[in-house]
């Protein structure tokens, strides 16, 4: 361990058990029934870039067996921890202090550098308590050496006490987290994992985990931005990976993810989704800023998730060379299944959760009615062929009476044209014998006028 890292006890009593407070805490222990001289009244810590590097001795705060199960710990109401931006090294370290606190059901362990050293195990003669955790941060815990080329990241022993796992393609880091749920006993009780910036190339190999699917069935928000990605959208959706009641997955600035196709192979049909759509039926939110998708079949695939509410394509290559204004009119007439519900919807009430949300802004009826005409506009000037699919189908859907007035590419629509006339004739009369000549006067020179 680093020699100038303190202890996680030490940072603890330093920063919440000092003798103002001590009163308090006695206070609420005789309430709770934890043992005198503990943070009792403790239930949410900050200890970021603190130095922290290991758990420390009193940790346990004395004989937990002669005490029970929850006397005589630190800290035995604690339900929230934030270590991001120290210097662990050691997962067994981490396995200790969540072991010793049997409330915790949020831990961010970001920003340390956990996969330096390899697992030891569960220490021995520590008792782990029934872990609650149910939200972990775990980004960027392989470390600038690893990232950047310049040193290779160990992550754990072989099965037969061999030569550490090495670092590739983020394989160690889903290892570490398997073996972390594994000692912390909490398997069933994580509902939301972030494992942004750790050079993960996808999810698990079929060697690590039946099929490379996710083994915490009750996950429910998957974050993974700034990773390579490189097995693409496919890699993540094939073969069952997700869990089947994942309802948020961010994967913003993804270079991997330069398309969004539900087929099995990269040329697939979108039309050919069946079993992956199925199996992300429950798919509320999604985030794809900063990725280099470019095309519009891509954003026809998300139209088939029939539960998407929230949609953030900011930034993504498709845009570019294009106002956003007309961007997100384009976006939204592709994405039919955000619902646009008639009505006003107060923020934070049901009706605004359930209305579509585009890029962080909710897709009002009337702004739907707009981008749908928009697109027609837009795409009217191109020929058949050139045309996305979906301007076939919207033609059938919006009514006639709401429907753009027609344009005609390369000549002044007839009616516009008739009017012209009008105007000229008009002139004509009222200028006739004027210093300017009557010949003067006709619809083309008056077009730009009047358009």
């Amino acid at each position: 361990m680093p020699g100038d890292g303190v202890s996680f006890v030490a940072a603890l009593q330093g920063r919440y058990g000092d003798d103002e407070d001590k009163e308090e805490n006695e206070t609420i222990c005789r309430i709770v029934g934890g043992a005198m001289g503990t943070l009792a009244g403790v239930r949410s810590v900050v200890l970021s870039a603190q130095r922290v590097s290991h758990a420390g001795e009193g940790l346990l705060g004395g004989a937990v067996a002669a005490a029970g199960p929850r006397q005589g710990l630190l800290a035995p109401q604690l339900s929230e921890l934030d270590l991001s931006g120290n210097v662990l090294e050691d997962l067994a370290e981490v396995v200790t202090i969540c072991g010793a606190l049997p409330r915790l059901s949020f831990l961010n362990v970001s920003r340390n550098p956990l996969l330096r050293r390899p697992w030891t195990g569960r220490p021995e003669g520590r008792p782990v308590g029934t872990s609650r955790l149910a939200r972990l941060i775990f980004d960027d815990v392989v470390g600038r050496s690893a990232r950047d080329g310049d040193g290779v990241s160990q992550c754990g022993e072989d099965d037969d006490g061999g030569t550490p796992d090495r670092l590739q393609g983020g394989v160690c880091v889903w290892s570490a987290l398997a073996k972390l749920m594994d000692s912390l006993g909490c398997g069933d009780t994580l509902v939301e994992l972030s494992v942004a910036s750790n050079g993960l190339d996808g999810l698990w190999t079929e060697d690590e985990a039946p099929q490379g699917c996710i083994p915490w069935p009750e996950l429910k928000q998957l974050r993974m931005d700034g990773n390579p990605l490189a097995g693409g959208w496919g890699g993540l959706v094939a073969n069952g990976a997700l869990p089947d009641g994942l309802e948020s997955l961010e994967v913003r600035h993804c270079p991997g993810i330069d398309a969004i196709r539900w087929a099995s192979d990269t040329n697939g049909d979108n039309d050919n989704a069946g079993p992956c759509v199925q199996r992300l039926s429950r798919l509320r939110t999604l985030a794809l800023n900063g990725t280099p998708v470019a095309d519009w079949d891509s954003v026809d695939a998300l139209a088939r998730l029939p539960a998407l509410r929230f949609v953030d394509l900011r930034g993504i290559a498709l845009g570019e060379g294009t106002s956003p204004a007309l961007f997100r009119s384009l976006l939204i007439a592709h994405l039919p299944n955000l619902p646009s519900p008639a009505g006003h919807a107060t923020v934070g009430s049901v009706s605004e959760q359930n209305m579509g949300h585009l890029n962080r802004s909710p897709v009002t009826r009337a702004e739907r009615l707009e981008a749908h005409r928009n697109f027609l506009r837009h795409w009217e000037g191109y020929v058949e062929q050139d045309r996305p699919k979906r301007y076939a189908a919207l033609l059938e859907e919006l009514p006639a009476y709401a429907r753009p007035a027609p344009v005609v590419v390369g000549a002044v629509a007839e009616v516009t044209e008739m009017k012209l006339m009008s105007t000229a004739d008009r002139m004509r009369a009222e200028l006739r014998g004027g210093a300017r000549g009557v010949d003067a006067f006709d619809a083309q020179d008056l077009t730009h006028r009047l358009i």
